[in-house]
C-alpha cells in the first residue's frame, strides 16, 4: 500500500495547526493532549461509538503537532525518503510534502487490529469518520475493509437512504472480492408459494453478484427462497457459502445456489439436504453440518 497524505507546508506558518489554523500545540500542552487523544481512541475502541466534536478537535491539534514535529526532525536530519519536495513557481518558498504515517505498519496488521477491537458490522464507517488522516487510510483499504459488508433487510426501507450508503460501501471495495453476511430476523414464514421482490438492499448486492465469494444467510428459509428464486443471480466467483435457517419448516431451495461453478466450501445450520436440490454436492471439498445445535464437524468431501 503506498498510502500518502499530501500537507501543504508553509515554513512561515509552521507553527500553526493545519487544521483550524490555530496555534499548534507544543511542549506540556502538547504531552496533555496527547493523554486525551489516547483516553478518546480507547473510547472509541471499546465503545464503538463516534467522537464528539469537542473529542475531534484535540485529535485533530494532537495529529497536526505530531505532524509538525515529524517535518521538523525529518527536515534537521536531511531524511529525504519521506518527503517529496515540490517547489512552486508562483510561491518558491512554500514546499509540498509527502507523509507517510504509517510507513512502517502493514495494511492487513493495521486491518486486523482495528477488526478485533470493533464491530465488524460498522468498523469501515467508524475508523472513516475519526480524522481527516485516518479516513484516507481507512478508504484505501479496500480489499480489507470495505469488502466485508453485514446488510439487516428486516427493515428494508423503501426510500433507499441504506441502499445508497451500500452502493457507497461497495464502490469503496473497488473491485475487490466481496464477502457478505445477509440477515433477516422475522421468525415465520407464510409458505413455499408466497413471493417477495427483493428490497433495494438485496437489489443492490444482486447488481455485484459476479464479485461474491463468501456469502453467509441468516433467515428463514422459505424468505431465502422467496428473496433469490425470482432472481437467481449467477453467481460465479463464490467459494464459501453459510447458511443458518431460522425456521422448522422443510422447503427446498431448489436451484437457487446452481449458478456457483466455484462453490467447494458449504456450512448448513439447521438445514436438511432436501433444501438443496439442483446443487452439486460432488463438487464440495467441505460440507459442514449442524443441526438444532447439535455441531457435526466440517467433512471434507
Amino acid at each position: 500500500m503506498s498510502t500518502a497524505l499530501r500537507v501543504e507546508c508553509d515554513p512561515a506558518n509552521a507553527h500553526l495547526c493545519t487544521s483550524c489554523r490555530r496555534e499548534a500545540p507544543a511542549g506540556d500542552e502538547l504531552d496533555s493532549i496527547r493523554t486525551v487523544y489516547c483516553q478518546i481512541i480507547t473510547k472509541i475502541l471499546q465503545t464503538n461509538e463516534s467522537p464528539s466534536l469537542d473529542e475531534i478537535d484535540p485529535m485533530r491539534r494532537c495529529l497536526s503537532a505530531s505532524l509538525v514535529e515529524v517535518q521538523s526532525d525529518r527536515a534537521g536530519e536531511g531524511v529525504s525518503g519521506a518527503f517529496e519536495v515540490e517547489k512552486e513557481d508562483d510561491c518558491p518558498r512554500r514546499s509540498s510534502y509527502t507523509y507517510f504515517p504509517f510507513a512502517l505498519i502493514l495494511p492487513h496488521s493495521l486491518n486486523t487490529t482495528f477488526r478485533d477491537s470493533l464491530d465488524t458490522s460498522c468498523i469501515q464507517w467508524v475508523l472513516s469518520h475519526v480524522c481527516a488522516q485516518w479516513r484516507l487510510i481507512a478508504i484505501d483499504l479496500s480489499s480489507l475493509l470495505w469488502s466485508q459488508i453485514h446488510v439487516n433487510i428486516d427493515s428494508d426501507e423503501k426510500f433507499g437512504g441504506r441502499a445508497m450508503l451500500l452502493s457507497l460501501h461497495i464502490r469503496r471495495a473497488v473491485s475487490a472480492p466481496l464477502s457478505l453476511y445477509v440477515m433477516d430476523t422475522e421468525k415465520e414464514w407464510p409458505g413455499y408459494r408466497t413471493t417477495v421482490t427483493p428490497g433495494p438492499l438485496l437489489g443492490t448486492l444482486f447488481q455485484h453478484a459476479d464479485r461474491w465469494e463468501s456469502l453467509m444467510l441468516s433467515m428463514n428459509i422459505g424468505r431465502a427462497h422467496a428473496l433469490f428464486s425470482g432472481v437467481k443471480p449467477p453467481m460465479p466467483a463464490l467459494r464459501i457459502l453459510r447458511i443458518i435457517n431460522h425456521s422448522t419448516m422443510i422447503l427446498p431451495l431448489r436451484d437457487v445456489f446452481r449458478n456457483t461453478p466455484t462453490l467447494v466450501d458449504v456450512t448448513l445450520v439447521n438445514c436438511l439436504p432436501m433444501h438443496f436440490i439442483g446443487m452439486r454436492f460432488d463438487l464440495f471439498t467441505t460440507l459442514g453440518v449442524s443441526f438444532w445445535g447439535c455441531y457435526s464437524p466440517s467433512l471434507m468431501c
